[in-house]
């Protein structure tokens, strides 16, 4: 009886922990996403500021 308590615990937090796990890999995913998008916009102004395309390219 207290040894399959113990093991519905401690499949519980197995559980949990693959949740938590998943959870916080699709986060860094959507940072990294933010990060790589702030980048480029940050390129793009970059870029007009110097009066070029994103290309290199004289305007």
């Amino acid at each position: 009886m207290f040894l399959r308590v113990i093991e519905g615990f401690i499949r519980v937090v197995i559980v949990n922990g693959a949740v938590v796990l998943m959870m916080v890999v699709m986060d860094a995913l959507i940072v990294l996403q933010l990060v790589d998008e702030r980048d480029r916009v940050r390129d793009r102004r970059q870029a007009a500021l110097h009066g070029e395309t994103i290309q290199g390219q004289a305007q």
